[in-house]
């Protein structure tokens, strides 16, 4: 079968990964070469990606499948890769939401596009469309956990020092030195122990303690909403640009607790149906463990005057407006992380969201009521993203947003 990803293909393919979150992929693509895969980030940007997607998928699919399935087949027929000498992975959660086909949406679209022996990998938790040259050891748990911190602290170091910095560009320098050093650690298998990790993050922040900050008033922008509309520039039509150039001090909370959230809730769901597995009690250990991880970057950066929502802080948030249950898709973390952002300062919050995504609707939007009667003084909106809806008509609302 020649869309099956083999162990003779780890040392012939390398395996594509499509950009979705631009401050921790690379990262990522490092704890995959530590494992002994060929791994690449796919930045192909084209203009032709959103008709290149609507072609091969339709547009009753959600816009980031559109985008991630014109991005690859773009890529493919502009010959900027091999398609004998690739695979494509696509990291899966599951749920009840239209990601949860993505595999399958690919995997016809490829067909349709002609290159149907193009093996397609689905990186996910429940074991299924195993590959037999693909497979998750601990070795590459611990390096995609290190990496995901990793990308959560250079995330909150540049956005926290980007705006104010006295000498332009200097937080992006000492984001892009840093990105660099630590994808190569990881890819070497360094800076996964404990201790070297904590002696990394220490020299990091001490890095960016020496970035000289103005004291200016600033509109302080908080991004949510839906994990790749806000954390991918393709997703989202480069808002962090958008927001540079109109001088806004933005923030988004990071990716370990939304991988927090899918592990807690997944284990939630797990409890509902089967209430005397004694995997449960496994489950729940782990989810103390990523709690315990993730402390290992928020204790160091709130010591050093740095902002970081970690994912205790946005459950206790979430409890007091939203049910536990709302787990489809993003669910009560989006609305979490909007009262979050708020407590830290950031007034004005952007819910980034796909056009027609019933989930992010009835999770996030259908909260928010609720939200802004908590807090008179915030602004909440909830902007979308589809390739029928003007570029244009977004930023306009992004300028409501800015200047109120």
């Amino acid at each position: 079968m020649g869309n099956i990803y083999t162990k003779k293909m780890r040392k012939t393919h390398t395996i594509l990964i499509p950009e979705m979150m631009e401050y921790h992929f690379d990262l990522i693509s490092g704890a995959f070469i530590n494992a002994g895969y060929k791994m690449e980030v796919l930045n192909y940007k084209n203009p032709d990606i959103e008709e290149t997607g609507l072609r091969y998928c339709n547009n009753d699919i959600c816009y980031p499948c559109i985008l991630i399935v014109g991005q690859l087949i773009s890529s493919l027929n502009h010959g900027i890769y091999d398609p004998n000498k690739i695979a494509f992975l696509i990291p899966q959660t599951g749920g009840a939401c239209r990601a949860g086909n993505y595999y399958f949406l690919i995997k016809k679209a490829l067909k349709s596009a002609g290159y149907e022996n193009l093996p397609v990998i689905s990186l996910n938790m429940s074991g299924s469309e195993k590959h037999p040259g693909f497979k998750l050891s601990l070795k590459l748990g611990f390096s995609l956990i290190s990496a995901a911190l990793y990308g959560d602290l250079l995330q909150s170091l540049y956005f926290c020092k980007r705006a104010k910095e006295k000498e332009e560009g200097k937080a992006l320098e000492l984001y892009n030195k840093w990105n660099k050093i630590l994808s190569i650690d990881i890819s070497n298998n360094k800076s996964i122990k404990k201790h070297a990790f904590k002696r990394r993050v220490r020299e990091v922040i001490d890095d960016f303690n020496k970035i000289e900050t103005k004291n200016i008033d600033l509109p302080k922008v908080g991004i949510v909403g839906e994990i790749y509309i806000k954390s991918c520039e393709l997703g989202n039509n480069n808002l962090e640009d958008y927001l540079k150039k109109n001088n806004a001090d933005y923030f988004m909370s990071g990716f370990t607790s939304y991988c927090m959230y899918i592990a807690d809730t997944t284990v939630d769901q797990f409890f509902d149906k089967h209430k005397l597995n004694p995997f449960r009690f496994i489950n729940k250990f782990v989810v103390k463990w990523l709690n315990k991880k993730q402390k290992l970057i928020y204790k160091p950066l709130k010591d050093n005057g740095y902002v970081f929502l970690s994912y205790l802080e946005l459950k206790k948030f979430a409890d007091e407006v939203i049910s536990f249950k709302c787990t489809t898709a993003d669910g009560w973390l989006v609305s979490a992380e909007v009262m979050g952002l708020i407590e830290a300062g950031y007034n004005k919050i952007i819910v980034a969201s796909p056009f027609g995504c019933l989930v992010s609707h009835v999770c996030s939007k259908g909260i928010m009521r609720t939200i802004m009667k908590k807090y008179p003084n915030s602004l909440v909106y909830s902007v979308e993203y589809d390739s029928s809806l003007s570029p244009v008509g977004r930023e306009s609302r992004i300028q409501l947003i800015l200047q109120s």
